[in-house]
């Protein structure tokens, strides 16, 4: 088994820096996320080894995966895994991770956690301790990490799943919000709207975006019957959330909820 090494204060600094830049170029505000939260989920410190700076990637990969799909995300990060080797502190298993050939026991794991993870979602959103319970479980069926892995990769995925599920609700709300208050909107105030949605953290593309503001303005100008679908989602979501009879803090602590949240709250508060 190669031997792991820690590298240099400034060397770390370059690897991270590194990262985290091309990850934004590529991919904005949410590659930050996944680059923070991938970060947090292997629990990396300011001095990590370079075997800890090779599982940092290649879990940004699967992150990367889940949201764009391997086609995109698969290029990228093989550029990233190259550009890292150049360092020549790197070992060559970045070159076995292009292959694919190490991936296989982590995306083995991180299947049957979703698989187990998916059947409780049928019944509910799990809790803080429904959390521990499931990694418990996952574990006697020899999942190969050990709790404190698994409780993490659970709650990141449990977040991501609400999230995924969220995401066009929120959108389609916000773009009703924003037409009732300028049904007769500028160019200038779309982009600001854009914006606005981008820096809550909220996963948009721009020109999608518009192109569902004018569906939105024309179906309102032809008097269509109002669909409340997307509201009774959020409104689902935020109630079990925020239910005070159970602890769903991992939840709550993600800023694309507590933006979900606070509008919905302000929304209420209008009627």
């Amino acid at each position: 088994m190669e031997k792991d090494i820690k590298v240099t204060e400034k060397e770390t600094k370059d690897f991270l820096l590194f990262i985290k830049d091309s990850i934004k170029k590529s991919y904005g505000d949410q590659g930050i996320q996944v680059y923070e939260n991938s970060l947090k989920t292997l629990r990396i410190g300011e001095n990590p080894s370079k075997n800890e700076v090779e599982k940092l990637v290649s879990e940004i990969e699967i992150s990367l995966t889940r949201i764009h799909g391997d086609k995109i995300s698969k290029p990228f990060c093989n550029e990233l895994r190259k550009k890292l080797v150049e360092y020549e502190k790197f070992s060559p298993i970045f070159f076995q991770l292009m292959s694919g050939s190490l991936k296989k026991e982590k995306s083995s794991s991180e299947l049957k956690i979703k698989e187990e993870l998916g059947r409780f979602f049928e019944k509910g959103i799990p809790d803080e301790s429904d959390i521990i319970d499931l990694a418990s479980v996952l574990v006697t069926k020899g999942i190969k990490q050990d709790k404190k892995q698994v409780i993490e990769t659970l709650k990141y995925l449990s977040i991501e799943m609400i999230i995924s599920d969220l995401n066009s609700s929120i959108i389609e709300t916000e773009i009703k919000s924003f037409l009732n208050k300028l049904p007769t909107y500028l160019e200038t105030d779309s982009k600001d709207f854009i914006s606005y949605m981008k820096l809550n953290k909220i996963e948009v593309n721009e020109e999608d975006i518009k192109e569902k503001i004018e569906k939105e303005r024309l179906f309102r100008k032809f008097a269509r019957e109002e669909d409340i679908s997307a509201e009774e989602k959020i409104s689902k979501y935020i109630t079990t959330i925020f239910n005070k009879k159970k602890n769903y803090q991992y939840i709550k602590n993600n800023t694309i909820i507590q933006f979900a949240e606070k509008n919905f709250r302000k929304r209420d508060l209008d009627l």
